[in-house]
């Protein structure tokens, strides 16, 4: 077994006697960033409180029963309507038409409902409407009547250009991220979000001017119509779905740090929840990954002594297993590219002895593995492993953190 050092936290005695979820989840996959992040975004208001003041209601779909049965009631109407089966959608991401959503005509025999607190719950089965995953993979705008499967989530309200903008901000990445930190059970058990989960979500819809909702609603409106016409990842629906993520973290007004959390959050601990470690989380790291983590990195670096005029220069020597980087501060104006390259066989062979005594061995085969910074002349030295997870731009930022509060310390 072998147990990363950045990967144990510390959480306060008077905490964790307060038992909030939010402690645990940011203890297994957040940072600090995340806990100001979250703070941050809860600024707008919440999707109760936005949902209320707009006339959109919102539930669980409708238990339907196999029947006739006691305490069952006959639903006529229902019958032949359309009713989603989400079947065969196990991988499927980013899906913004009902074209992509396989379907059954609901027979007669299925038309039985049981009444939860004296409704049936067929209101958010009226169009215009929006589907809303529970695993938040998609959220699909419709204007036609379908009832989605048991214990899916449905949006119904009125204006279809305000469903179609609350439906492109539900299947960014941002609304993704917040789910997963606020939700129970998502990383820990089903990989879901409940009602609860959405209640708390902040919207910043109600801080959009009116021609900046038409256009979330028309980017949105081109995705449906590629996906129509079956070309759902197509370079023009490529194109579309960065014009959506774009408009909508400029709506929440986030920083480039902020949106380099988020998107170091899917390329990192995203890839470990449930006790998964992907293959591919731990391949080597490619030289652009580097490359980019460096570039951040510099930017958080550079922004700390900005008022010193201080810039960093950044190389970074990679063999097969680890990479070493060397970072030296210099008075110059203007940002200095990085330096990424192939370490010589000698070298290689003096970072392979460093990494063998990094792994401290304890009992019954269990290992620390440590990073390693130290100073010399100026320099600091950087040396960790060169698995891609520890290789984006979120880990650049921890990284970032790490290398500052060194300073602070009084090791420059």
């Amino acid at each position: 077994i072998l147990v990363r050092a950045h990967d144990w936290r510390e959480i306060d005695r008077q905490e964790a006697k307060r038992g909030e979820q939010l402690t645990w989840k940011l203890a297994m996959w957040g940072s600090e960033r995340e806990r100001r992040m979250l703070s941050r975004i809860q600024r707008f208001p919440s999707f109760q409180e936005w949902a209320e003041a707009h006339e959109i209601s919102f539930a669980e779909a409708p238990s339907l029963r196999k029947g006739p049965g006691k305490g069952l009631t006959y639903e006529k109407a229902l019958a032949g309507k359309k009713r989603l089966t989400f079947e065969n959608l196990r991988n499927a991401e980013s899906i913004f038409s009902m074209s992509q959503l396989p379907y059954e005509l609901l027979p007669e025999e299925l038309c039985y409902v049981r009444e939860r607190g004296g409704r049936k719950g067929f209101e958010i089965c009226e169009p215009p409407h929006i589907i809303v995953d529970v695993g938040r993979r998609f959220a699909v705008y419709s204007d036609e009547y379908c009832i989605p499967p048991a214990g899916q989530i449905a949006l119904h309200g009125k204006d279809p250009s305000l469903l179609k903008a609350l439906a492109a901000y539900l299947c960014s990445s941002v609304a993704r991220w917040f789910q997963f930190f606020v939700s129970s059970q998502w990383g820990v058990a089903a990989s879901i979000a409940r009602q609860a989960d959405l209640r708390l979500l902040p919207i910043p819809l109600a801080s959009m001017a009116t021609d900046t909702i038409g256009q979330l609603s028309a980017t949105y409106d081109e995705l449906q119509k590629c996906q129509q016409r079956a070309l759902p990842n197509d370079a023009r629906s490529q194109d579309l779905k960065k014009s959506l993520e774009e408009q909508v973290l400029n709506a929440l007004e986030l920083r480039p740090q902020e949106r380099d959390l988020i998107n170091g959050f899917f390329d990192g601990p995203w890839q470990l929840i449930k006790g998964k470690f992907p293959a591919e989380a731990v391949d080597a790291a490619e030289p652009t990954d580097i490359r980019e983590y460096c570039l951040t990195l510099r930017r958080e670096l550079d922004e700390y002594l900005l008022e010193r005029g201080v810039r960093h220069q950044i190389s970074a020597a990679f063999n097969d297993k680890q990479v070493c980087l060397t970072i030296e501060g210099k008075r110059t104006s203007g940002a200095i590219e990085p330096a990424i390259h192939n370490w010589g066989n000698g070298q290689s062979q003096s970072l392979k002895r460093i990494a063998e005594r990094l792994r401290q061995e304890h009992s019954q085969l269990v290992y620390f593995e440590k990073s390693l910074y130290f100073y010399e002349r100026g320099r600091m030295w950087f040396l960790k492993p060169r698995r891609r997870i520890e290789w984006n731009v979120r880990q650049a930022l921890l990284d970032a953190d790490d290398l500052i509060a060194e300073l602070l310390a009084g090791h420059d």
